[in-house]
C-alpha cells in the first residue's frame, strides 16, 4: 500500500464521491479508480459500496478509514516534531466547538494560548451540528473539543465540565 492510494482514498470517503474526490485532489478519475481498484486487490476486500448516490466504505473500508485518518495525521504532523528545536510544548492542536459557545470562548482562549504555549498553532472549527464534536473526536479530525450536555459520550472520550449554566 503507497501512502498516495491511503490519502486517495481518504478523500473518496470524506467526499462521498470519487468524482467529488478527483475534483478537490486534481487527479483525473481513471487515475483514482485504478489506484481504488489496486488497493482493493493489494487488501484482498472490497472497501468501498457503489451506488447512484456516491460511494460509501464497506465494514473493511471503514477500519481503513479510522486507521487511515491516523496516519495521515502522523504523517502531516512529522515535519513540526523534525523541525521542532525546544523541548516546550509545540506543534498544531485542532479544537472543535459550536458556534454559539465560539464567539464567547475563542477570543480569551486565544490570547491565554499565546501567552501560556507560543508554539502552539491552534485551528478552531466551529460548527453547529449537535455531535459534530464527539464523531470527530473519535475519528482523529479533532484533538479537543466544547461538546454540549446533551452529546453522548463514547467510552474512548475523556471529558471535564467546565460550564454550567441554569436557565
Amino acid at each position: 500500500m503507497e501512502l498516495r492510494q491511503l490519502r486517495y482514498f481518504v478523500a473518496v470517503v470524506d467526499a462521498g464521491s470519487v468524482s467529488h474526490a478527483c475534483a478537490s485532489l486534481g487527479v483525473a478519475q481513471p487515475t483514482l479508480s485504478q489506484a481504488m481498484s489496486t488497493l482493493e486487490s493489494e487488501l484482498g476486500t472490497a472497501l468501498l459500496t457503489r451506488s447512484q448516490r456516491g460511494v460509501a466504505p464497506t465494514d473493511g473500508g471503514d477500519a481503513l478509514y479510522r486507521h487511515g485518518l491516523r496516519i495521515l495525521r502522523l504523517i502531516d504532523e512529522l515535519p513540526d516534531v523534525v523541525r521542532q528545536r525546544r523541548q516546550s510544548t509545540a506543534g498544531r492542536v485542532r479544537l472543535g466547538m459550536p458556534i454559539s459557545i465560539g464567539t464567547m470562548v475563542a477570543p480569551a482562549l486565544i490570547a491565554q494560548l499565546r501567552v501560556t504555549y507560543p508554539d502552539i498553532s491552534l485551528e478552531i472549527d466551529e460548527h453547529m451540528a449537535a455531535n459534530y464534536g464527539a464523531s470527530h473526536l473519535l475519528n482523529d479530525r479533532m484533538d479537543l473539543s466544547v461538546l454540549l450536555n446533551n452529546e453522548s459520550l463514547a467510552s474512548e472520550i475523556v471529558s471535564t465540565p467546565f460550564l454550567h449554566e441554569r436557565f
